[in-house]
């Protein structure tokens, strides 16, 4: 079948606004469990990443990097988590500068908390949809994935890349 001009763009226009109900899903989704925006990330990556070693903590280099957030803006989360009574912050005995998160009971329970609520609407959802129409939206979905990884691979530079193997 041969491609029009306009195709390309009919499809483009259709992607975004597909891409655009998933926004305002995943804004829903994170008024589920009714934490303020950023809250449910950062104790997730602080409990995923601190499980793997006995519940050690994590640093907060770690937290900024997997979240793609500047360090000012994880800073100023923790503080309000740290008020709040979710996590605790140790200063590194080897270096100062380096800051340690880890979350507190409180803190679990609110991550279990708010897993349940997000969780529990997504599996609503997926019932709606169906199994085959799950297992698709899933492999396409990780097929998306894979090609921003790519797109993103091929537009670093050497030092976002990181140090490459041989």
């Amino acid at each position: 079948m041969e491609s029009h001009p306009g195709d390309r763009y009919i499809r483009a226009r259709a992607v975004t606004e597909k891409l655009h109900a998933l926004h305002r899903l995943s804004h829903q989704l994170r008024g589920a469990d009714r934490q303020p925006s950023g809250v449910f990330a950062i104790l997730g990556v602080i409990d995923r990443f601190g499980r793997g070693s006995g519940q050690s903590p994590v640093r907060l280099g770690t937290v900024c990097r997997i979240l793609h957030r500047s360090m000012p803006s994880i800073t100023r989360s923790v503080n309000v988590l740290e008020e709040d009574g979710l996590v605790t912050r140790t200063a590194s005995a080897e270096d100062r500068r380096g800051v340690y998160l880890s979350l507190t009971d409180k803190g679990r329970e609110t991550l279990r908390q708010s897993c349940e609520a997000r969780f529990s609407t997504i599996e609503d959802m997926l019932d709606r949809l169906g199994e085959p129409d799950t297992e698709a939206l899933i492999h396409l979905l990780g097929r998306l994935a894979e090609v921003f990884d790519q797109m993103s691979a091929d537009t670093s530079t050497p030092e976002e890349r990181g140090p490459q193997t041989p």
